[in-house]
């Protein structure tokens, strides 16, 4: 029976689980360094605004997580291999596949490389294992929480109120031309801003999931708790993306982004911290309450027009760079 724990892996820093749990393992391994607008803006994931009809707090995960996953970290050069099922009732071959993914983490966690996993606590969102404990039969793990969460038994891998079994380990990193990755993360925001149809009917992305958000301002089915919590993520993605923009206009050489277009970006950011701020996000046992609707969909509304201006010109920028 063997043991290891990593020593200084950080909890997951950013209210995007995902990325914040990707941020924490490229730190400890030292394998990339880069400011968290810059991750969240090449790979695209700053990009996404995902609502569901009612407002519900699953937005901001729902998605192809494998496909995904991978390609946002191949846009900045982070070569990945991920382990992904949903846990079926009478499933016959879920154990095999949890000892499967047990020995990828411990092998990864012997290679020093904390591993990104889906559900590590209570909390249904990304984290970490830093560590593992064969006589215990425990993972030790990060979560976005502030306190030390308990440790993870490993008869409990993939198994969740959500349960999927997503074990993420990030292997190596190449070189990225940055004109390149600039203009991948843009082609991906544009499709994203621009998409008809996602995953599921009962959620929209970028510029329809802003309308979702309008009209479910008005609606009994309204959720306010998710929208508390949903407005907090994109808050910060938002805020994010406004930086990323920004520095795209000074750094990139080929595609030229106006000022107005920065200018834009800001006011969004800061149009949905006012939002956030106005109706806070007070932990998962809190009960949240959203008044003066009318006057937060006619926001959303001016907030959309502005988004839909920048997206145009982002489009017109990376057509002229051809």
């Amino acid at each position: 029976m063997s043991s290891k724990v990593l020593e200084g892996v950080k909890r997951v820093g950013l209210w995007n689980s995902f990325m914040g749990s990707v941020k924490s393992v490229l730190e400890y391994t030292n394998m990339k360094n880069i400011e968290d607008c810059m991750l969240m803006g090449s790979t695209g994931m700053a990009f996404r605004f995902v609502m569901k009809n009612n407002c519900d707090a699953s937005g901001p995960t729902v998605y192809d997580w494998a496909s995904e996953h991978f390609t946002m970290l191949d846009r900045i050069g982070i070569f990945s291999e991920i382990t992904l099922l949903f846990r079926e009732q009478g499933m016959n071959t879920f154990k095999i596949a949890q000892a499967s993914a047990m020995e990828k983490i411990k092998s990864a966690i012997d290679r020093n490389t904390p591993v990104i996993i889906w559900a590590p606590s209570s909390i249904m969102e990304f984290g970490i294992i830093c560590g593992y404990d064969d006589e215990q039969r425990v993972f030790f793990v990060r979560d976005v929480g502030e306190d030390e969460p308990d440790p993870l038994l490993y008869d409990n891998l993939g198994i969740s109120m959500i349960p999927y079994l997503y074990v993420h380990v990030l292997e190596s990193c190449t070189d990225v031309p940055q004109e390149k990755m600039f203009r991948s993360s843009l082609v991906y925001g544009i499709k994203e801003w621009n998409k008809k149809f996602h995953v599921s009917s009962s959620y929209t992305c970028g510029n329809a999931a802003y309308q979702s958000t309008i009209d479910s301002l008005s609606s009994e089915r309204f959720n306010d708790f998710g929208f508390c919590y949903c407005m907090a993520v994109y808050a910060q993605s938002k805020e994010l993306l406004a930086e990323y923009i920004k520095e795209l206009s000074i750094r990139s050489k080929e595609i030229k982004i106006s000022s107005k277009t920065v200018e834009y970006c800001m006011d969004i950011s800061d149009g949905f911290k006012e939002i956030s701020m106005k109706t806070p996000f007070l932990g998962p046992k809190k009960v949240h309450k959203v008044d003066c609707k009318k006057e937060l969909a006619l926001y959303l509304k001016q907030l959309r027009e502005k988004e839909e201006h920048v997206m145009k010109s982002l489009e017109k920028a990376i057509g002229s760079a051809n």
